[in-house]
C-alpha cells in the first residue's frame, strides 16, 4: 500500500480555506487545490504541493449542509486558467459543518482516483483539517498527512 499521500500547504492557504468554510457555515464550502503536477501523481505515496486554492460555489441543489457539487463550467474555467499558468488540479477541498473532517459516504461515492481530498471542519470543531485519497479498491479512503510549509513555490 505504501506511504499515504502528503499534502503540503502554506499556513496562509490553509487559513484561507478555513475562512471560506466559516463564511459558508452552516453549508459546505468547496474548491480546488492546485499546484505543479508531480511525476508520481496518483501513487499512494505522492507528495503534493498545493500552492493555491481556488474557491468554487457549492451548487448542490439541496442538502448543502452535507453535500457539495461544483458547477462543471466554473470548474472547467478554473482548470483552464490554472493550465495557462502551468498548474494543475491536485485535489479538492470542502468543509464539514459541525462535523469531523472524515469522509462521508457521499464523499466516497463521488471521489476521483489520484486526487487529494482536504476536509476541514467548520462551526463546532472548527480547525480540524485532514487529507484523504481514494483507496485502490475505491471502497474507502486512506488518510494522508497535511504538512504546513512557508516556502512552497509554484515552480
Amino acid at each position: 500500500m505504501g506511504v499515504p499521500v502528503i499534502l503540503e500547504l502554506r499556513p496562509a492557504e490553509l487559513e484561507a480555506i478555513r475562512a471560506h468554510a466559516e463564511r459558508a457555515h452552516p453549508e459546505e464550502c468547496c474548491g480546488l487545490l492546485a499546484g505543479r503536477l508531480p511525476a508520481d501523481f496518483g501513487s499512494p505515496a505522492a507528495r503534493l504541493s498545493a500552492t493555491e486554492s481556488v474557491p468554487l460555489e457549492n451548487k448542490a441543489a439541496s442538502y448543502r449542509t452535507n453535500r457539495f457539487t461544483f458547477d462543471p463550467l466554473a470548474q472547467a474555467k478554473a482548470e483552464r486558467a490554472l493550465e495557462a499558468r502551468g498548474l494543475a488540479v491536485l485535489g479538492v477541498y470542502h468543509s464539514h459543518p459541525d462535523a469531523p473532517a472524515w469522509p462521508s459516504p457521499y464523499d466516497l461515492e463521488n471521489a476521483w482516483p489520484s486526487y487529494a481530498y482536504l476536509i476541514v471542519s467548520s462551526g463546532r470543531g472548527a480547525g480540524d483539517a485532514r487529507v484523504w485519497t481514494l483507496a485502490a479498491d475505491r471502497r474507502s479512503f486512506l488518510e494522508g498527512t497535511v504538512q504546513l510549509k512557508e516556502d512552497l513555490c509554484p515552480s
